[in-house]
């Protein structure tokens, strides 16, 4: 692993799948506005299809947020949050990459994880006053890390 880092001030966007499609399109469109993440869709019980989008600047949400209800008013964001990423080269060859850096905070709630493997990335969503804690705990395994990747130090 090359790095670990962290970003605050995010939240996340839930609401009806359908309705996500034309929001992301506006998204683009404003500003050509890119700064968030789709963390998938989910079927309800009920058999509707949500689906979450991590956006990078809750600040943006906050100035929006009429507008972005607009397009379902279903909608549910969620403050507080922020982001944790490992990134590495071809860490998804690497078995146990992940396992040890979730291990090393079992006192964090994880809210969501995302792994991108094309990227050879990991991205953890935390409570963003869990951000430094997270960063410094996964910093602190990464001997542990890229021993597990190359079967020694490096």
């Amino acid at each position: 692993m090359k790095c670990v880092t962290g970003l605050r001030n995010c939240a996340i966007i839930t609401m009806k799948n359908e309705s996500s499609r034309s929001l992301e399109d506006c998204l683009r469109l404003w500003e050509d506005y890119d700064g968030f993440l789709d963390l998938g869709t989910e079927a309800l019980e009920t058999g509707q299809v949500i689906r979450d989008l991590l956006v990078l600047d809750a600040d943006f949400v906050k100035r929006h947020e009429g507008q972005l209800k607009s397009f379902d008013n279903e909608t549910r964001i969620e403050y507080g949050l922020g982001i944790v990423t490992l990134i590495g080269d071809k860490m998804r060859d690497s078995s146990g990459v992940a396992s040890i850096a979730i291990g090393s905070i079992p006192d964090i709630k994880i809210k969501r994880g995302l792994f991108v493997p094309h990227t050879s990335q990991i991205i953890l969503v935390v409570n963003e006053k869990d951000v430094p804690a997270t960063i410094r705990k996964i910093h602190s395994q990464l001997d542990k890390i890229n021993k597990q990747r190359w079967g020694k130090v490096t």
